[in-house]
């Protein structure tokens, strides 16, 4: 049977909230690993950008940025809802809350990452810069679990992989940081089934010449 191919570095956080959109829908794909080093030619021609993730879907279409592959494997079925199809203003605000993490908070968080790993001097007022967008998470869980209510939605998975690696760029500073809420939802995400079946690695597509079936398990409940 043939599946669509997706092309996935696994601590990409871009190419990480895929893999988790795709699992949580329930999309079957073949996984071909990449590392940034090494990129397979084949992956070059279809997108030669050369960021992943890619989704080569059977029709030929492709989809090579991140929330467009977490949306259409959504709209192919969304089992818990994590669109909120039925409250779209809330959607809208998900959809507007992830554009602002992947926008100006993400700048800073690259920026943030550079200064620390090299001990350079704005290393401070990088992570400043980040606890805009992270303070305002902090009070989006101040009477809910997730960032949308009460249940898990689109914008958490969005925004997972990129709070997750602001945390570790300074773990012990962000253990002793005020944001409590943020980091047991955090800390949550990352004991979750999803959360570990997202993070498991394949031998890479490159030196195996094979691919690998990425797929939730039918025995398994989300």
């Amino acid at each position: 049977m043939s599946l669509p191919i997706l092309y996935s570095l696994q601590h990409c956080p871009y190419a990480m909230r895929a893999r988790m959109a795709l699992l949580m829908a329930k999309q079957e794909v073949m996984l071909r690993a990449i590392v940034t080093k090494d990129k397979p030619a084949d992956m070059l021609e279809l997108s030669p950008k050369g960021t992943v993730p890619i989704l080569l879907l059977l029709d030929g279409t492709l989809i090579d940025e991140s929330l467009d592959i977490m949306i259409w494997a959504l709209n192919q079925n969304d089992p818990v809802d994590l669109l909120f199809k039925e409250k779209p203003e809330v959607y809208t605000r998900m959809r507007e809350l992830i554009k602002e993490g992947d926008g100006e908070f993400r700048t800073n968080l690259s920026a943030y990452k550079h200064n620390k790993r090299y001990h350079l001097e704005d290393e401070v007022k990088f992570r400043t810069n980040c606890e805009t967008y992270i303070s305002s998470l902090e009070s989006l869980l101040s009477n809910q679990d997730f960032f949308m209510g009460d249940r898990l939605s689109l914008a958490d998975l969005a925004i997972l992989p990129f709070v997750r690696q602001f945390a570790n760029v300074d773990k012990k500073w962000f253990r002793s940081a005020p944001y409590p809420r943020l980091t047991l939802w955090l800390k949550n995400q990352m004991q979750s089934l999803l959360f570990t079946k997202t993070m498991r690695k394949y031998p890479l597509w490159l030196e195996s010449k094979e691919q690998y079936l990425f797929s939730w398990d039918s025995k398994t409940n989300l």
